[in-house]
């Protein structure tokens, strides 16, 4: 009978897969050999950039560097951060999904600066007492504030008193 668990053309199928895991094997020890030779001899990376003989093809020049760190540093502390906090102010009950997420990633990357503007921008709303200079202050007569000013449930006008 037929020999089923070799058939006749399997003999030349083996050379091929033989042959093609060769060419495989060859030219992945060729990657691996010029992976190693690349780190090893890498003098002329250097040559190019003029590293070995001191000269470097790229410098630039002190005062351009702090020109350049300057306006980026004043954007970063003098700029950014107001425009950040009235941005937050005015959108903050409007806002959406992502404009929530723009807002927390520009206070996450502009922080440095938003602690440096944060004592001096002080969004709470005015008193509505003209008789209170400031919004921390404490009302002369409670009970002409409209909307009230309670410090808590069932406060008197005497619980208002500063000793």
């Amino acid at each position: 009978g037929i020999n089923q668990s070799h058939p006749p053309h399997s003999i030349k199928q083996q050379k091929q897969n033989k042959s093609f895991s060769l060419q495989l094997n060859k030219s992945s020890l060729a990657i691996q050999v010029a992976a190693i030779v690349a780190t090893i001899n890498e003098h002329p990376a250097l040559a190019i950039t003029g590293a070995l003989t001191g000269e470097n093809n790229y410098s630039e020049d002190l005062s351009s560097l702090l020109i350049q760190a300057g306006i980026v540093g004043f954007v970063y502390f003098i700029v950014a951060p107001p425009l950040i906090m009235n941005w937050m102010r005015t959108r903050w009950y409007k806002r959406n999904l992502v404009e929530m997420y723009f807002q927390f990633m520009f206070t996450f990357l502009f922080f440095p600066g938003l602690l440096v503007w944060a004592p001096f921008l002080n969004f709470r709303k005015l008193p509505r007492d003209p008789s209170m200079k400031n919004p921390w202050s404490v009302p002369k007569d409670p009970s002409k504030i409209k909307g009230g000013y309670l410090k808590y449930p069932f406060a008197q006008p005497e619980d208002y008193t500063v000793d």
